[in-house]
């Protein structure tokens, strides 16, 4: 049966009649009061075996707290949450066990190995919880948590909220009309994930006259054009007033037939190469007052203009111009490579080939996407996946531009960004940009690395490249990402056994106003030192200083600054509400900033396309979230066709596989054969169900 959408007007949304013309005021609903009563709330964030986050201090240690000069010992209520309560006049218990970890554990515990469900080992009923989207589901599907929909005129800053989201209040409401989770978007319809480049190396190889490598060569040259000649094309590209424009591209050469044509290929005649065709190509715009002050600002400005094939030509000169770039010939840049060896992170190679413009790859769930029709697809059963994305990554391998063996597991767990960005090291991955930038020099707010050998590690814009248009066979110049910040898999819950509704409604309510908001990302006012003006010109807290340099150095920093809120503050939680783009760009190293604004302004200009959820057709992305039932979920993952195209895509780090085995050795015309032939049953099986719950 197909999902009903339920309009928010039918279910009794409206606020006014000026704001929503329903033609008559709505009744006003009086909150008990609740002023007093304890709040039972479950938060569980597994870091290790050994160790998880909640709303209580959980180390093993006393921790005094140099801003809210309060000391704190294990079981203490954090500061986030002592004040959450101190603004409701609400008690706030922890209903956390730390000694189970995993979210399946924590359910079994108070669910289903609980003779009185949902009583915590304290003896309390839990009025929130927090855990997985399956478990959630599990719990929902039986009507044992309390349908949110029935009690949103309790809940005004949450009903507004839903209000301005009815495409989130559809994709969290299931077939019978209920809505059970306040969902948690960890930023909303922002760049997630991007390319992250050494913009110094750029520099170094772009710009002035250094001495090129000679001894470095390209062993190979495996990799062809891929984009047509586009003489006297227009690309649209951030003007010098930060708006919009375009530039006409004078191509008369495909560089990479350029840098396949020499007869020796080092690090010298490849950048030579490289830098003539740039001035060939864009020479009319670069100079003193022009769109380009000098070579390097075609990859690294908000107004770059660079294609995929210009790309690939510049990770041949960083490859082969190691001795330039780190200073001795004996320390080797990686061209690209994941930000480690965990199964997770491996996933950012094939994500990478977005730069070839393949759709789904990117997705915020699985590799599902929408094509210029809006028709839901799938990665995995579209051709251009493997003879496209798979075929090129497989190019770049075999030539050396992508770490040898990057999802062969070693010993322990390998963080290349870590170790190779600090020491100049490592030219591009496609990641979060706080995660990588933080291995900058350390900047004025005492954030990133000591010692580390750069400072231009960070977001550059997507290359054009062709992206879908028609059916495959027409498509238009341009940059796009469906990386976005969508509704997480998660949030929270009010188990219908609550013996504090009220109250559970209240702090759910409070977390989707602003302040309660601000209260959740940036901590309580110790944290916090005035406001800051982002890019788009919206303002959020700002941060001290003395926090930032906290985040930034010895165990803080190991933990990584979401879990230096979560374990010493209480904040950046994943629970219902939408976290502040403020936060992550304030905990970014001023470096990685420069980046980010770059890519947001050319967002904001229109020249860079990304998915949001309120997009449409090919600029929207999927729901991350299906209220799929349990039914129609055992189908799917019953069925072969679908089970081949998961074990494919497995991120599997200790054998050569799937997709990374075509990574690696390319697919030969008998194994695509046997891809494609899996299509139609995939689709049948998997796109066919989903596609009843849009």
């Amino acid at each position: 049966m197909k999902k009903r959408k339920l309009a928010l007007v039918a279910l009794g949304l409206c606020s006014v009649v000026a704001a929503t013309g329903c033609g008559e005021k709505e009744t006003e609903v009086s909150r008990p009061d609740v002023s007093g009563t304890s709040v039972d709330v479950l938060i569980n964030y597994k870091k290790s075996t050994s160790l998880s986050y909640g709303v209580s201090y959980t180390g093993s240690s006393a921790y005094s707290n140099p801003f809210d000069g309060e000391t704190y010992s294990n079981g203490d209520i954090l500061p986030t949450w002592k004040a959450f309560g101190e603004a409701l006049n609400l008690t706030i218990r922890d209903s956390a066990d730390y000694s189970v970890h995993t979210d399946d554990d924590q359910f079994s515990q108070i669910y289903t190995t609980n003779d009185v469900k949902f009583k915590d080992v304290n003896g309390n009923m839990v009025d929130l919880w927090m855990n997985s989207e399956s478990n959630m589901n599990t719990v929902g599907a039986v009507g044992e948590l309390v349908n949110l929909l029935d009690y949103v005129d309790y809940m005004p800053n949450f009903k507004a909220w839903m209000q301005e989201n009815q495409a989130t209040v559809d994709q969290l409401t299931n077939d019978h009309g209920e809505m059970f989770v306040a969902p948690y978007f960890d930023g909303k319809d922002n760049i997630e994930k991007m390319i992250m480049m050494d913009t110094a190396m750029v520099e170094k190889l772009l710009d002035g006259s250094p001495t090129y490598d000679e001894a470095d060569t390209l062993a190979t040259t495996e990799y062809t054009p891929y984009l047509e000649l586009y003489n006297k094309q227009k690309i649209a590209v951030v003007g010098l007033n930060g708006k919009a424009d375009t530039i006409t591209v004078t191509q008369t050469e495909n560089v990479i037939t350029k840098q396949n044509n020499l007869s020796v290929k080092n690090g010298k005649t490849l950048t030579n190469a490289l830098k003539e065709y740039l001035q060939a190509t864009y020479g009319d715009y670069i100079g003193t007052g022009k769109l380009y002050s000098k070579l390097s600002e075609i990859y690294t400005s908000a107004s770059a203009c660079y294609n995929v094939d210009e790309l690939v030509a510049l990770m041949r000169c960083v490859k082969t111009n190691s001795q330039l770039i780190t200073g001795t010939s004996d320390k080797k840049v990686t061209v690209l490579s994941p930000r480690e060896d965990k199964n997770s992170r491996t996933h950012n190679i094939i994500q990478f080939a977005s730069v070839w413009g393949v759709s789904g790859l990117t997705s915020e769930k699985d590799y599902l996407y929408f094509d210029k029709d809006g028709n839901l697809c799938d990665a995995r059963t579209t051709k251009e996946t493997y003879t496209v994305g798979l075929a090129n990554l497989h190019k770049l391998y075999a030539e050396g531009l992508i770490l040898e063996n990057y999802n062969t597991k070693v010993t322990g767990s390998t963080n290349y960004a870590k170790t190779l960005i600090p020491e100049s090291q490592l030219f591009m991955e496609y990641d979060y940009n706080a995660t990588s930038a933080q291995y900058n020099a350390v900047d004025d707010n005492g954030t990133g690395a000591a010692g580390s050998k750069t400072s231009g590690f960070r977001p550059v814009l997507s290359p054009v490249t062709y992206w879908e248009n028609d059916d495959h066979t027409t498509y238009t110049y341009t940059r796009h990402t469906e990386d976005n910040r969508a509704v997480k898999s998660g949030g929270w819950v009010i188990p219908a056994a609550t013996d504090n509704l009220y109250g559970a409604l209240y702090l759910m309510d409070y977390i989707f106003s602003e302040e309660g908001a601000n209260l959740q990302d940036f901590g309580p006012a110790a944290y916090v030192d005035g406001t800051l003006t982002l890019a788009d010109g919206t303002t959020c807290p700002k941060i001290k200083a003395s926090v930032l340099k906290d985040i930034s150095q010895g165990e803080a920093k190991s933990l990584g600054w979401n879990n230096w809120y979560r374990c010493y503050v209480g904040s950046t939680q994943g629970i219902g509400h939408v976290r502040n783009n403020g936060l992550d760009y304030q905990v970014t190293n001023a470096n990685g900033q420069v980046g980010l604004d770059n890519v947001n302004k050319a967002i904001s200009a229109g020249v860079f396309s990304l998915a949001t959820t309120t997009g449409e057709k090919f600029n929207k992305s999927v729901p991350t979230f299906w209220n799929i039932s349990s039914a129609d979920s055992a189908r799917i993952k019953e069925d072969a066709d679908y089970t081949y195209f998961t074990d494919f895509f497995k991120s599997a780090v200790d054998t050569y596989s799937g997709y990374h085995g075509a990574v690696r050795d390319g697919l030969t015309e008998t194994q695509l054969n046997e891809i494609f032939s899996h299509f139609a049953g995939c689709d049948s099986a998997y796109l066919s169900t989903y596609k009843l719950y849009l």
